[in-house]
């Protein structure tokens, strides 16, 4: 059990290292592989070229579909004169066998801010995927817990679960403290850290879902609504918190086991420690009666 416990110390030691890692810019060597191809493919785009932007794509890629798109991609950077990348984050991945790096980055120009988001694909020479985001567009929303003036009843439902979840992973945190159960830190690390989170962007470009299982000390379900007419719903759900409840019986600790459980910890029961007075008072009797 000790040997656990070191361990259950050492993996939240190295979760909290991560986490101070992931704050501010991250950048990458592959990541800067990708930063320069994004600087080219912007300043193509100022320009207005699209047989240097069409360069940075792989073969493969359509012309004539690239043809469509570059005007509007080009309406982006209008009025652009001076821009600045900075990586502020990274995916990697693996799909039908073929591994992608996805690298996001944020520009600073004068006429704004921006996030690209590039693609390098195993296999395929270039970026396989760009994307521009204007963020100026969603600085205008509603739907987190700091903008909430003109929320929908929908969107304030969504804070209302989100509170509802949190009471709850309290409650089984508290259980999990009270209860004498093997295994409290790792279960108490997964009640705080554990969570199914669903994610649907809805922009312009489509509708995309995504389905992951996180790490996180807290995160909360909204309804995002921008001005510009696109929308991100959130909804995360207490998966480890869900998990103590239905396990927390098997993993409790039954009273009558509690004395052994506690031996095998190394500290004596009152049980014990009582038949220890009465050896050593025996043992103190036996030297009486021979002196």
């Amino acid at each position: 059990m000790k040997k656990l416990k070191r361990i259950s110390v050492l993996i939240l030691a190295i979760i909290f290292a991560l986490a101070l890692a992931s704050c501010g810019a991250v950048e990458t060597e592959r990541g800067n592989e990708i930063k320069a191809k994004c600087e080219a493919m912007v300043e193509a785009l100022i320009a207005g070229d699209e047989n240097a932007a069409y360069a940075i794509f792989p073969k493969e890629m359509d012309r004539n579909e690239f043809g469509k798109s570059f005007p509007k991609l080009k309406s982006y950077v209008e009025g652009v004169e001076t821009f600045e990348l900075t990586q502020t984050g990274w995916y990697t991945g693996m799909e039908n066998g073929v591994s992608y790096y996805k690298a996001t980055f944020n520009m600073s120009t004068n006429k704004g801010n921006f996030t690209i988001e590039a693609m390098e694909v195993e296999g395929y020479d270039g970026i396989y995927n760009f994307r521009i985001i204007n963020n100026n567009e969603y600085e205008n929303y509603t739907g987190t817990i700091t903008k909430m003036q003109g929320a929908s009843p929908f969107q304030w439902g969504l804070i209302v679960f989100s509170a509802l979840c949190l009471g709850f992973v309290v409650w089984m945190l508290v259980d999990c403290i009270k209860r004498k159960m093997k295994y409290k830190v790792l279960w108490i690390f997964l009640i705080l850290c554990g969570a199914f989170v669903f994610t649907v962007n809805l922009g312009q470009n489509g509708t995309n879902f995504n389905a992951t299982i996180a790490v996180m000390l807290f995160s909360y379900s909204y309804l995002q609504v921008y001005a510009a007419g696109a929308a991100i719903l959130k909804l995360t759900l207490p998966a480890g918190a869900v998990a103590y409840l239905i396990a927390r019986k098997k993993f409790t600790i039954p009273e009558k086991a509690e004395a052994e459980y506690t031996l095998a910890e190394g500290a004596p029961t009152e049980e014990a420690s009582t038949h220890s007075e009465e050896n050593a008072e025996n043992a103190e009797e036996r030297e009486n009666t021979e002196n």
